[in-house]
């Protein structure tokens, strides 16, 4: 399995990083003259523009070769985003996932800056 390349510092891209989404809509136009439109979840598309400045010369010779396994862009490989929640189970601390020390109490249920009560208070 082709997996972007991970930089020596750890980090998954060089910041700034951007991330565009784009969906598609359907929309089905009736012999009356009405519409019926219907989202397409399955057709979204995610990019990443990333800066590929400061590489060690390891680093951009990790790219490259990932660039050459996957011919440019006919090939998939994994990217994890850079912009994206990649922590298990991070809305439920209580979970396998994490540990949590006997001196640790978690309190779920608290209101978070979304408006939402998906917060925890250690």
């Amino acid at each position: 399995m082709l997996v972007f390349p991970q930089l020596t510092t750890g980090a998954a891209a060089l910041y700034p990083v951007t991330k565009q989404g784009s969906q598609r809509t359907v929309v089905n136009a009736l012999a009356d003259g009405s519409t019926v439109v219907y989202a397409d979840p399955d057709a979204a598309i995610s990019g990443w523009a990333l800066r590929a400045t400061g590489l060690t010369l390891a680093e951009w010779n990790a790219i490259e070769t990932l660039f050459e396994q996957t011919a440019g862009m006919a090939e998939t490989f994994t990217f994890l985003d850079p912009v994206g929640n990649l922590l298990l189970q991070s809305e439920n601390f209580g979970a396998g996932a994490w540990t949590v020390g006997a001196l640790v109490q978690l309190t779920a249920g608290i209101a978070d800056p979304f408006g939402t009560t998906r917060a925890t208070r250690w």
